[in-house]
């Protein structure tokens, strides 16, 4: 089965893009950020890698009046995102491997998109990525999973696309860094979903190194809660 594929089957927002475009945060928390961290010159371009449909990538071309360009390896979330944000460019690739043979000003990479990558290879190979694609001068933006989750949760939606008790459970494998996160979707209308996603903790050091690795430096934790991964291309 496809990467695309196995995500899609891991999460119900990705089999229901309409889910994920409604309950992805488009406020304009992600544009303050890339202000704080962009200083010294205008933001003309920004790359979303991981971009789902595209709602964060919106906001920041809304806020910079910027050309702005998404990636996903899944392509129902690229089809709705292309139809609900049509003033993007948005492209089915995986981040592992896509060439655009273009760089931008900012390259985000949200979502926890990085921990999908299972492997050291995969995730230096989505780092190499970052580096191909951000100029000189410009930064990258990462947010993914530093350390492990803690424990469960248990929620409730009620609104015009979900109705449902949900309720989740993440384990950890100290060995591969894996962290398995197990949700149950119990709608009200007696339907049940079940995800099973896994997603690898890349501890800020190793990250660093892949960033320096891939021509970043000044690497530092940013934004609210220190949640994301900043850094500046040599």
């Amino acid at each position: 089965m496809s990467l695309a594929g196995r995500l899609a089957r891991s999460n119900l927002m990705y089999r229901r893009p309409d889910i994920y475009d409604h309950f992805a945060d488009g406020d304009d928390g992600l544009a303050a950020l890339v202000r704080q961290v962009v200083t010294d010159k205008p933001v003309g371009s920004v790359l979303d890698l991981g971009c789902g449909t595209g709602r964060h990538l919106a906001a920041v071309r809304q806020a910079f009046g910027c050309a702005a360009v998404g990636v996903d390896v899944q392509p129902g979330l690229i089809d709705y995102g292309q139809a609900a944000h049509p003033e993007l460019e948005l492209l089915v690739g995986d981040i592992r491997s896509i060439r655009l043979d273009q760089q931008f000003d900012v390259v985000l990479c949200l979502g926890n998109s990085l921990s999908y990558q299972l492997t050291d290879a995969d995730t230096r190979a989505a780092a190499e990525t970052f580096g191909a694609h951000t100029r000189p001068g410009g930064h990258v933006l990462v947010g993914t999973m530093l350390k492990p989750p803690l424990g469960g949760g248990r929620s409730a939606l009620d609104d015009e696309f979900v109705a449902a008790e949900v309720e989740s459970q993440s384990s950890w494998d100290a060995d591969t860094r894996v962290v398995t996160t197990r949700r149950i979707w119990r709608h009200r209308d007696g339907r049940v979903d079940e995800d099973v996603m896994r997603r690898r903790v890349t501890p800020l050091d190793e990250l660093t190194g892949l960033l320096g690795e891939a021509g970043f430096t000044d690497v530092a934790l940013a934004g609210r809660d220190e949640g994301f991964v900043v850094a500046r291309k040599v």
